[in-house]
């Protein structure tokens, strides 16, 4: 007798949209092109799952959402600055995307980007991160800062010397070691919609340009 087989999973597709610096949900007509295109998307069909990040610049706060004290205030209105100056919170909004992804994603599913911006950089820099480091295991949200440093290390690269490229080469194995032992496999981004890419992450930005 032979085993029955069960009917076979449709694969899901993922959207994830990474709004610009200082953007967010306003409701109106202010709204960037990337929330219209997440507004536009299909919600009716339960194979497919969308992620909205706004912007850096929009949401660090002192110690939480609920502070009201006057300190609190202005430490929240200085860190948004800065924020926004230098993309403090660009690790933040690149482990959200890649965790959101651990948790849903299995392999044969779709995934697609769209970015404005700084928005589009954090697309670009996941989607690399994605084909170098691999996607995690769901459950193991313990390694994703390492996965963070391990892949930033690698992006702060800098020179052609050979200290330089003997440097590069033990990184290099590193991730490679780190995927082959922690990671699962993950299909090639299928389209990334990217608008108006802006590095301005002086840590990456820097780096690249000495390469």
């Amino acid at each position: 007798m032979e085993p029955t087989i069960g009917p076979q999973q449709a694969p899901k597709t993922f959207v994830l949209c990474f709004d610009g610096t200082g953007n967010k949900f306003s409701g109106d007509e202010s709204d960037s092109n990337v929330l219209k295109i997440f507004r536009m998307l299909d919600r009716s069909r339960g194979t497919q799952f969308h992620y909205y990040q706004p912007g850096i610049g929009t949401y660090v706060t002192s110690t939480s959402l609920s502070s009201t004290g006057t300190i609190h205030r202005i430490r929240s209105a200085y860190l948004k600055a800065k924020d926004s100056a230098i993309g403090s919170s660009f690790d933040q909004h690149v482990m959200g995307g890649y965790k959101f992804l651990m948790r849903y994603y299995v392999p044969g599913d779709d995934i697609y980007f769209f970015g404005f911006s700084r928005g589009s950089y954090i697309a670009r820099f996941l989607a690399e991160m994605l084909d170098y480091i691999g996607l995690l295991e769901a459950g193991n949200e313990e390694l994703i800062r390492l996965a963070w440093k391990t892949f930033a290390k690698w992006q702060q690269r800098r020179g052609q010397s050979n200290q330089d490229q003997e440097e590069k080469k033990k990184l290099f194995n590193y991730m490679k070691a780190f995927r082959e032992t922690f990671s699962r496999p993950i299909s090639r981004i299928r389209f990334m919609g990217l608008f108006d890419t802006v590095n301005s992450v002086p840590r990456f930005e820097s780096a690249w340009m000495q390469r």
